[in-house]
């Protein structure tokens, strides 16, 4: 490496020859960028200090060096010694020696300058997250928006073009402004005139007005309050009559009236009359909410449209009279028949609203039930100068009936006399094997001519009768003869002998309920009940034959004292001539002398009785 550079010299250094020789002139031009300038031949050291210079011979002679940095490298010699003659030499960036007769300088390069990096990120802080970047001048810093200076530490005010117009205040902020506006104006620089309904302070569609410092709402219809907030309640001092009750609107109000008063106060009773609904030459009597019909001829309900008494009719003008026997389960149809004075003339008809439709063509036919829907009716007719049980069945698309037998080839008297819901099972009777006695007989498959099942009783009684069925044909109830027993049958359990009250002998069944678990009858005269999960009787009246019982077992028709007769819990046995009469029915002409049947719901009864002397069947209906 170099050594260290001496001082620079500049300017012509002159020397006396004391031999009266010439002169040796050198001029040494040096500059020193770094460390010390050295006298160095033609020599530029780029690094540290400049380096030592060469050493002359007999002549001095310097050297020039330019240090721009480190160290200077170690210079060479600059030569021997010089001749003994004058020398003259000029040294001008590089060391030049002119030798005189005394003999040649020597000449040499100084040493190699060293090498200098300088400034770099490590030596820039950057404030207010800036972020230092090397260029070819140098390290910088890139500012962060609104930050400027040498290291970001600038915060540029952004309120020096005053953006806030109308006296609104500047608040400098990060890379932006916010303006404080005085009041009446507002805006991202209070550029905006406010108003005091600017905030829709009114309610409920009411029209806002500025009145200088505040504002004032004109209120829709209804509403009031200083921002028209409040519903103002018009039910005050409303007084609604007959119980109505007042409710608040919008600017109005309505009065909640109670059936049947109408009116802004409910001050109207309504005509229930206006619609004239009373039918069939009835009057109307308007009451609250409802009204009264009074109905003539016979006709009845709520708007006189039921028929509460007629009689069923003939079939042929040359019958003479007639008998009502069944009713279906729904009150529609019943099953009747018609005859001149001789009773094998007897011809079975259907009635329907008015309508008798004869029940095939035989000599003799006689019905003796029908099922709910009054599709099937069963009875008997002639075959022969024997009777044998029938089905008659109405369908939507043909109608026929069929005849039945208790085993092939079996002849004597029989009939079916209940059909279940849809006419597959019967009920009935039919003879003993040798034609002695009628017993009670069931057709399970009454598509099967051939499929009567004769119920034998547990102990040789002569006689049996079925008098009643469930609706769907489980159970059977019914009664022997000789002695009088009261029994029940069904698949399941065979023939089973129902209990008398205490000290009674003799009793029979005479009806049932339709699901089967309650039965009717009689027991030395008095009218008994049997439940089926406890078949204990307990007397409910006495002087009454039961023929039929509602669905629900709260209705009972029959006969008592030879006249149709109903029963119920709250009233009990009561002649049906006198209960139609307080209904206001004219029987004026008829004696109701036996009820047969009644509907499901206890309305609809059907029996006999006699009109003007002829025996006649008749309809009648409880409202």
């Amino acid at each position: 490496m170099g050594g260290n550079g001496g001082s620079a010299t500049g300017g012509p250094i002159a020397t006396s020859n004391a031999g009266g020789a010439p002169m040796q002139s050198t001029t040494v031009s040096s500059v020193d960028a770094g460390g010390s300038g050295g006298i160095a031949g033609n020599s530029v050291d780029s690094g540290g200090s400049g380096g030592s210079a060469g050493t002359s011979g007999n002549t001095s002679s310097s050297a020039g060096g330019v240090d721009a940095g480190g160290s200077g490298g170690s210079g060479g010699d600059a030569g021997g010694a010089a001749g003994s003659g004058p020398t003259s030499t000029t040294a001008t960036t590089t060391t030049t020696s002119v030798t005189s007769s005394g003999g040649t300088a020597g000449s040499g390069s100084g040493g190699s300058g060293g090498t200098d990096s300088g400034p770099t990120c490590d030596d820039l802080v950057c404030e207010n997250l800036g972020t230092c970047v090397e260029e070819s001048s140098g390290p910088s810093c890139d500012c962060q928006p609104g930050y400027d200076g040498d290291n970001c530490e600038i915060d540029i005010d952004d309120c020096v073009s005053d953006p806030c117009v109308n006296d609104g205040d500047c608040l400098d902020r990060v890379n932006g402004y916010e303006c404080d506006c005085p009041t009446g104006f507002s805006g991202d620089r209070c550029e905006l005139t406010v108003t005091d309904c600017s905030d829709d302070p009114c309610l409920n569609g009411a029209t806002c007005e500025d009145v200088d410092d505040t504002y004032e709402c004109d209120c829709t219809e209804g509403f009031t309050g200083d921002n028209c907030g409040t519903n103002i309640d018009e039910c005050e001092g409303v007084d609604c009559e007959n119980g109505g009750a007042c409710v608040d609107q919008i600017a109005d109000f309505e009065c909640e009236c109670q059936p049947g008063y109408d009116g802004t106060y409910c001050e109207t009773d309504v005509d229930d009359c206006a619609s004239d609904p009373c039918e069939n030459g009835g009057s109307c009597v308007d009451a609250v909410n409802s009204f009264d019909c009074s109905c003539v001829d016979d006709w009845g309900g709520d708007t006189c449209t039921l028929k509460l008494f007629e009689g069923v009719g003939v079939l042929t003008v040359s019958h003479t009279r007639s008998f009502a026997k069944a009713v279906s389960g729904n009150g529609l149809v019943v099953a009747a028949v018609s005859s001149d004075s001789d009773f094998y003339n007897s011809r079975a008809f259907r009635w329907l609203d008015g309508v008798r439709t004869e029940l095939t063509a035989n000599d003799y036919t006689y019905p003796r039930g029908i099922n709910y829907a009054g599709n099937h009716i069963a009875g008997e007719f002639r075959d022969g100068d024997q009777t044998r049980p029938i089905d008659w069945y109405f369908g939507s698309s043909s109608s026929g009936s069929n005849s039945l037998l208790t085993v092939a080839g079996e002849t004597g008297p029989a009939y079916a006399a209940f059909p279940n819901t849809n006419g597959s099972i019967l009920a009935g009777n039919c003879p003993t094997q040798n034609n002695e006695y009628p017993r009670a007989c069931v057709w399970l498959n009454a598509d099967d001519e051939y499929n009567g099942v004769r119920l034998t009783p547990p102990d040789s009684y002569e006689e049996s009768y079925i008098t009643g069925m469930s609706e769907d044909g489980s159970v059977m109830v019914g009664y022997t003869y000789e002695p009088h027993t009261a029994f029940r049958w069904t698949e399941a359990d065979g023939w089973v002998t129902l209990p008398l009250p205490a000290l009674h002998d003799e009793g029979s069944a005479r009806t049932i309920t339709d699901d089967g678990t309650q039965i009717f009858g009689l027991s030395e005269s008095e009218l008994v009940r049997w439940v089926d999960d406890t078949p204990t009787a307990t007397t409910l009246s006495v002087g009454f034959s039961p023929e039929a019982v509602s669905a629900d077992g709260s209705v009972l028709v029959g006969q008592s004292q030879s006249e149709a007769a109903i029963w119920d819990a709250a009233h009990g046995v009561r002649s049906l001539s006198s209960v139609l009469a307080s209904l206001g029915v004219n029987l004026s002409g008829w004696v109701l002398t036996a009820a047969n049947d009644v509907s499901a719901d206890g309305k609809v009864i059907v029996g006999d009785g006699t009109h003007d002397g002829n025996s006649s069947g008749w309809i009648a209906r409880l409202p």
